[in-house]
């Protein structure tokens, strides 16, 4: 009997650590397969690779070979080191489409917002009046953040977190997770106290005990669960769909490419019900800077755009719009067209801000583009990825094409009032059906001759905006952009000032140079989807957009006094450019060393 026991210990002794390794091998092989299917998708699709090579040293193989080691190296690793892992891989790119969401409840909020005024110091700006003490404002110096200098809280986000600590976005990013740590982007998420130490304006000091605002993870991660979860739209985050459409040409997903910042989607779902359109900061309707001077008229809060009319002090009459994202659709087209009709007729200048804009649709951004100007526009051109999935939709346009859109559109030639289709604004005119006829063919023929990823090329077909036929702005344009403007808000910037068409004032922009796609798949890792670059985008000097971003013609960076002083010398600043181009110096008024 003994001896029966003894065998049925040892046989369990070594059965237990069996299956247990089995399940844990198990895990750690579905991880690698995870990672090869990110790996291949990467290769087939990730159009900006070659530069990346070449700006940064990335390689793919090396990459992917290093989270792969991280999960060998790691024989516990659990759902959120993997998702860190994954999170990894994407920041290792610098790039700003490229990013990973997952299915996570898990989030933390504290009721303020800080921002760098250079020079390592950090202000409140913006807080939650209900939630934070009476005795704070806007403006107010955060010193310590749990502890420690904020400069040091920021910069360990900026490393655990981001991809490319040295530049002025992922600064600007780290700020805002500072006191927004959202599970569904792959962030450590804190709960419990925190303490914030805080010099007013008054030149006291105190120490104030906050509370992060937590929602605690309602998914548990399971490796060993049954269902696997795929609840992600393709076609609704702008990937490529492999049903054809069933009813109209517009309608696919071929012309809804999206050109917005990877993390963006994630951000919005998560933040913007907490605090409505304050705490977004990013795409925010309303944005930072004050009144630039005494209005004269400004639009319904109901509007698309923040609009109005100012006075400067020389009496002059200046417009003023925000662009908050490039995601409008035809009425906000119609509704820029109003304004631009008003602001012709009324204004001796226009600012536009574009600051803190995630992006949106490259027709969104023709279709306003082509009411700034009353000369063509010339349009950076792309380099593009290829799959077959492209080449079959690029044949079945070509039919629907000949055989029902140039019918309508002779048909629309002859009877003026029926209704033209555009594309988030854009017109789908006979000049852009000819556009997109030459740019099937010739994705058509760049993949015939073996070619995965394009030679450069006008997007869509269209190389030049063609002025709006019904209204063109055509007075001076001051741009504001900055280091939190991202994809399509690289790329108007871009255009603007290739034309020589606007002045662009601010921080350089995010540098995010191409359109973005989408990917999902069955999967035990709580993945919900992973975004990649699918272009790569060239200015008309052939300088790529990717990285460097658009470097404005007038730098101004945000200072501690406008922090503390509600952007008194912004504003300020904003104004003299704004003179300058109405009634510029006469030459004899310039300094030498301006020559």
């Amino acid at each position: 009997m003994k001896l029966v026991q003894s065998l049925l210990f040892s046989f369990l002794f070594v059965l237990v650590p069996t299956i247990m390794y089995s399940k844990t091998d198990s895990i750690h092989h579905k991880m690698i397969a995870d990672l090869d299917i990110i790996k291949n998708t990467f290769e087939v699709m990730y159009a900006p690779k070659d530069w990346k090579k070449s700006y940064a040293g990335w390689d793919l193989d090396e990459q992917i070979s290093l989270a792969k080691s991280q999960v060998h190296s790691n024989p516990n690793m659990s759902i959120k080191e993997f998702q860190s892992v994954l999170k990894g891989f994407c920041n290792s790119t610098r790039d700003y489409h490229v990013g990973i969401t997952f299915y996570s409840t898990e989030a933390a909020y504290l009721p303020f917002r800080v921002q760098s005024g250079g020079q390592g110091r950090y202000f409140l700006t913006w807080i939650d009046n209900v939630q934070v003490p009476p005795t704070w404002n806007v403006g107010d110096e955060v010193l310590l953040f749990d502890g420690i200098p904020t400069d040091d809280a920021i910069a360990q986000i900026k490393s655990t977190d981001l991809g490319n600590p040295e530049s002025l976005t992922d600064q600007g990013l780290a700020e805002i997770f500072l006191t927004a740590r959202l599970g569904s982007l792959g962030k450590q998420v804190p709960k419990g106290r925190v303490f914030v130490t805080l010099k007013h304006r008054d030149g006291t000091v105190f120490d104030y005990p906050m509370r992060w605002d937590y929602t605690p993870e309602k998914i548990t991660h399971t490796p060993f669960a049954q269902a696997m979860a795929m609840s992600f739209n393709k076609k609704d985050a702008g990937a490529n769909s492999s049903s054809m459409p069933k009813k109209s040409l517009w309608s696919h997903s071929f012309f809804k490419k999206e050109m917005t910042a990877g993390f963006y989607k994630g951000y919005l779902d998560a933040l913007s019900p907490y605090k409505g359109d304050e705490a977004r900061l990013i795409g925010s309707r309303i944005g930072f800077l004050p009144d630039l001077g005494q209005l004269i008229w400004a639009s319904d809060y109901t509007s698309y755009f923040d609009a109005y009319l100012y006075e400067n002090e020389q009496h002059q009459i200046i417009g003023y719009v925000r662009i908050p994202d490039y995601l409008g659709i035809d009425a906000g087209a119609r509704e820029f067209q109003h304004l631009m009709d008003l602001f012709e007729r009324t204004s001796d200048a226009l600012v536009i801000d574009q600051t803190n804009n995630p992006g949106g649709h490259l027709f969104h951004v023709y279709a306003l583009g082509s009411m700034l100007s009353e000369y063509p526009l010339h349009v950076p051109s792309h380099r593009v990825s290829l799959t077959q999935e492209d080449i079959y939709f690029a044949y079945d346009a070509l039919d629907e094409i000949h055989s029902t859109e140039m019918g309508r559109l002779m048909a629309h030639e002859d009877t003026e009032d029926a209704e033209e289709p555009t594309l988030t604004g854009y017109p789908i005119t006979l000049n852009v059906i000819f556009g997109l006829i030459r740019y099937f063919n010739f994705i058509i023929d760049e993949w015939d001759a073996g070619r995965s990823i394009t030679q450069v090329a006008p997007m869509y077909g269209i190389d030049y905006i063609w002025p709006s036929p019904s209204v063109q702005y055509t007075k001076p344009i001051l741009f504001m952009v900055n280091h939190l403007a991202f994809s399509c808000g690289d790329f108007l910037p871009a255009i603007l000032q290739d034309n020589n068409r606007a002045t662009i004032f601010g921080t350089r922009t995010a540098g995010a140079g191409g359109y973005v796609l989408s990917h999902a798949y069955p999967n035990r890792f709580g993945i919900s989807h992973f975004s990649f670059t699918g272009s790569i985008a060239e200015r008309v000097d052939s300088s790529v957009l990717e990285n460097l971003g658009v470097v404005p013609d007038i730098i101004y960076e945000v200072t501690a006094a406008d922090l503390q002083n509600n952007y008194k010398d912004y504003v300020n600043a904003v104004n003299a450019a704004v003179m300058d181009l109405i009634s510029p110096k006469p030459l004899e008024q310039f300094e030498v060393d301006e020559l």
